[in-house]
């Protein structure tokens, strides 16, 4: 493993030194305030679809964030010396994937016409919590994650073993990190892909939600995906690529209770992003949506397999007890949660995290009469904290 602090790039500058201290607080209060755009406009998309839009009006709100998306990247990347014209490929790849992802996503959930958890908002609500960590990586120098030192891990350790001949470079891990986001459900609601002439590949929809092998299928759908997009001629790079985005992939499989001691590198970021940050830009901007995705959730999970009651307690009130499984030091926890929130959030106790009250137990109850017609929905008495459905 090689030394902390050590660079991911040969040669590339050190934080702070591309312009004076002044100019770069300038740009960083810029690009400050384009990450808050890219929220609003998220804000903004996340209440389009509450009033179930026409289509295209909602397509093309999608299409506007994903420029935005890269845009930042691109921004910040700059400004710090660690972007360069070879990686434009990369860029490219990235965005088709995510756009193919979203429409695909986008399809599904119209079908299913019904709340759901994991669907073009989860995906864009995830990238932007990774654009956060990003942020604090590069302009505010703080590597929560230890991203850098992982990364120059990863590296040496393909070097080593031949696996790689150059590199994989911050900007490239942003990038596949940004890919593997996408594409990390696509297994949820895809049995496959197929290449197809034309720009992309058909899609073949399982008829409900499916979690059994989700990141497996997701894994062969993105491999495909790089390959159908990117252009460059370099079989190498392609390959150092998929190898990471399938890394990324497999890192988001849930466990209730996982052994901290055995995760292999980027774990805990890929959870904390996948599991914690979507929710809690959810929660931030919009609780009701956010508490209409519990219910999606708990769809999926009862549209597949059968439960003798879900404990909407633990449902609604998710966010700080996942996270202190994930990260037991509370202090460290806290820098987490305050750094995703926007300070919104800074403490584990916060009740506003917790959403499990009555109002919201009704609501979802309402939401899964609808979804479940020919069943009864009962609730506990005593504390409506147990959901049956029953014939």
């Amino acid at each position: 493993m090689l030394n902390e602090g050590t660079k991911v790039e040969a040669g590339t500058p050190e934080l702070g030194q591309n312009m004076p201290i002044t100019e770069q607080l300038q740009f960083g209060e810029l690009l400050s305030r384009e990450l808050l755009q890219l929220l609003t406009h998220l804000k903004d998309l996340i209440e389009c679809k509450q009033t179930k839009p026409e289509i295209k009006q909602y397509e093309q709100k999608i299409k506007h964030i994903v420029n935005l998306i890269f845009e930042f990247l691109v921004k910040i990347l700059t400004e710090e010396g660690l972007w360069n014209e070879s990686e434009e490929n990369v860029k490219a790849t990235a965005q088709k994937i995510l756009e193919f992802s979203l429409s695909t996503h986008l399809q599904f959930d119209s079908h299913w016409a019904k709340p759901s958890y994991h669907n073009e908002i989860h995906i864009l609500t995830v990238i932007y919590a990774f654009l956060k960590v990003f942020f604090a990586l590069l302009l505010k120098n703080k590597d929560i994650f230890q991203i850098r030192n992982t990364l120059n891990t990863w590296n040496h350790e393909s070097e080593i073993s031949e696996s790689s001949t150059s590199p994989i470079t911050l900007g490239e891990f942003a990038l596949a990190m940004i890919m593997a986001l996408a594409t990390h459900d696509l297994g949820n609601i895809l049995q496959e892909i197929q290449e197809q002439e034309g720009e992309n590949p058909k899609v073949i929809f399982h008829e409900v939600y499916n979690a059994e092998g989700a990141e497996e299928r997701s894994q062969a759908i993105a491999s495909v995906l790089i390959t159908k997009f990117n252009q460059a001629v370099d079989e190498a790079k392609i390959q150092q690529i998929k190898r990471l985005v399938q890394h990324l992939i497999e890192q988001t499989k849930f466990q209730p209770n996982p052994n901290l001691t055995e995760k292999g590198a980027w774990w805990l970021l890929v959870q904390i992003i996948d599991q914690i940050g979507g929710n809690v830009v959810l929660l931030s901007t919009n609780p009701n949506y956010y508490v209409s995705t519990v219910a999606g959730l708990i769809i999926e999970i009862l549209t597949v397999r059968a439960a003798n009651g879900i404990n909407l307690t633990n449902f609604l009130n998710f966010i700080a007890p996942r996270l202190k499984i994930l990260v037991p030091d509370e202090e460290e926890a806290k820098k987490i949660l305050a750094l995703l929130s926007d300070k919104k959030f800074n403490l584990l106790t916060d009740p506003y995290l917790n959403q499990a009250t009555e109002e919201n137990f009704d609501y979802i109850v309402e939401i899964l009469k609808k979804a479940f017609p020919d069943h009864q929905v009962i609730t506990d008495e005593t504390n409506q904290a147990f959901l049956t459905i029953s014939q």
